[in-house]
Order: structure tokens, then C-alpha cells, then sequence
């Protein structure tokens, strides 16, 4: 993930062993928009009007293409089916970055 280490300088799969669940997630949360990854959530997350009507034709596909995917994933899934997709996401987190796969 290369805007973990343009803004954190570390590389996860080197360092992901030592990083918690609970800390990946602040990380990723507070990644700016000036990393590849954090203008891609900052696009997404937008709900100011004025900034979306500012964004960039690119930008607003970006958004509505996110949007569509949300609502449609919101309606067709069960509380269990998004614990077991959440789970399986964390599986596949884990086995990127050198973790067990269990």
C-alpha cells in the first residue's frame, strides 16, 4: 500500500505482524487526501454539495459509482452475510501481509 508509506513511512506487509487491527484501522482512516488511497476515501465520503459540484468529472463518476455499490450492497445483505464478508475481508487482509490464514 503505497499511501501507508508515503504518509506513514512503513510497509504493512513488512509490519503487519505488529500492527493491530484497531491501529490499521485509524491509520487507514486518517490518510490524507494528498496519498492515492486517501483521496479515493475522500472522494467517496464527500457529502458536502458545493465540494461535489467543484469535483472533477472523474472524481464524480468515482462518487456515483461508489454510491450505486453501497446502496446495492445495503439492501440485499443480512447481518450475517456482512459478518461473514467482513470476515473473509480480514482473511484476505491477513494473507497479504504474511498473516495466518485461518
Amino acid at each position: 500500500m503505497a499511501s501507508f508509506v508515503q504518509q506513514y513511512g512503513i510497509r504493512l506487509h513488512r509490519e503487519y505482524e505488529e500492527i493491530s487491527a484497531q491501529e490499521y484501522y485509524q491509520l487507514l482512516t486518517r490518510l490524507n487526501g494528498d496519498t492515492p488511497l486517501g483521496n479515493l476515501i475522500r472522494i467517496r465520503s464527500e457529502n458536502d454539495f458545493k465540494k461535489i459540484q467543484e469535483m472533477s468529472k472523474e472524481e464524480k463518476e468515482i462518487r456515483n459509482k461508489w454510491s450505486v455499490f453501497k446502496m446495492s450492497q445495503k439492501s440485499r445483505l443480512s447481518d450475517e452475510e456482512k459478518k461473514r464478508q467482513t470476515k473473509y475481508f480480514h482473511q484476505i487482509v491477513k494473507s497479504m501481509f504474511g498473516g495466518d490464514n485461518r
